[in-house]
């Protein structure tokens, strides 16, 4: 259990510190692979496998635009944190920053998946890739027929049949609905949102919260004035300030958000020192928090019993419980 609660104003305070510092060090964790690290052996197996035609090398470009795509996600993830930072001050209830954490944890898990360090080879990560592009290409052609703008298809994003044209160009295999259409590639399909943010805060009903707030169901706003009657002004610095135990659950989410992908990114390109530096930070926050640390995946770190942060599945939430799990 916690053994204490920060203020309102300090948990303000610390994810703001805690954002701009992890923006900071960001810069290094994704910058190319050297060495024997994971990333580099995947870009130089991937490197000699042959494109469609048989002769053209693939080379290393088509697992590098997978790391930038995580970048962007881990970019996306930053300025939603940085939104919820902002938002936890007067007159403002829970209502608007949670909508900010959903999309950071969206943003971060999406990020998690492109990079995580267990996904098998360079090629996989790939058919990953191009998996989550084809759906977020029919995504934006769903959207795209429905407002049916001025300009083609193409002048908005990639279309499907460019994202399929460019996989079948590498020779990745598709994966096929019973309709024979592709899905995915390499044995990997885009996955349900709501089961990828599980690798960020746990299959725990944390996302059905966030979720609430961000299509403001009814149950999450009554929540959100603590037995008040909302003023149409928002929240006095008192009221404000007398709530402290509703914005736990946000900013937890935010330290996992931010702490995860980078997690990943450094163990993927060797970052050995920026993983210590980065750990520290977070073992920081979360001791302000109140709570343990959370339950890094890799072997290389030693777990610590206790409550979890946000009751992930990677966390000992009591030793010996039901809930208690090791490194996968």
């Amino acid at each position: 259990m916690m053994n204490y609660m920060p203020s309102v104003n300090a948990m303000h305070a610390l994810l703001t510190e805690v954002t701009e510092d992890f923006a900071r060090r960001s810069v290094e964790a994704w910058r190319p692979a050297f060495g024997s690290s994971p990333g580099r052996r995947e870009a130089e197996a991937i490197a000699i496998l042959m494109r469609s035609d048989g002769v053209t090398p693939w080379g290393q470009a088509p697992l590098e635009v997978v790391w930038k795509a995580s970048e962007l996600m881990y970019a996306a993830t930053l300025e939603y944190t940085r939104a919820a930072a902002r938002l936890m001050v007067p007159p403002f209830r829970t209502w608007a920053p949670n909508t900010e954490v959903r999309s950071a944890v969206e943003a971060a898990a999406q990020a998690s998946w492109l990079v995580d360090p267990q996904v098998p080879d360079g090629r996989t990560r790939i058919g990953r890739y191009y998996a989550m592009r084809l759906y977020a290409a029919r995504r934006l052609e769903y959207a795209y027929n429905k407002v049916n703008p001025i300009g083609q298809l193409r002048e908005y994003g990639m279309p499907p049949a460019d994202v399929e044209a460019e996989a079948a160009l590498l020779g990745l295999t598709p994966v096929l609905n019973k309709n024979n259409d592709a899905i995915g590639y390499e044995g990997q399909q885009a996955q349900k949102i709501e089961d990828l943010v599980q690798e960020i805060v746990g299959g725990n009903s944390a996302y059905s919260v966030l979720s609430g707030s961000a299509h403001s169901e009814f149950w999450f706003l009554l929540g959100g004035y603590q037995g008040k009657p909302p003023s149409p002004a928002g929240v006095s610095a008192d009221e404000h300030e007398a709530d402290p135990e509703s914005f736990v659950p946000l900013v937890r989410a935010c330290l996992q958000a931010l702490f995860k992908p980078i997690d990943y990114a450094c163990e993927m390109f060797d970052r050995g020192a920026l993983a210590t530096d980065l750990d520290g930070v977070y073992r920081r926050a979360v001791a302000v928090m109140g709570v343990w640390p959370h339950r890094r995946r890799s072997t290389r770190y030693t777990a610590l019993p206790g409550p979890c942060c946000v009751g992930c599945r990677f966390c000992a939430v009591e030793a010996g419980s039901p809930g208690a799990h090791g490194p996968r």
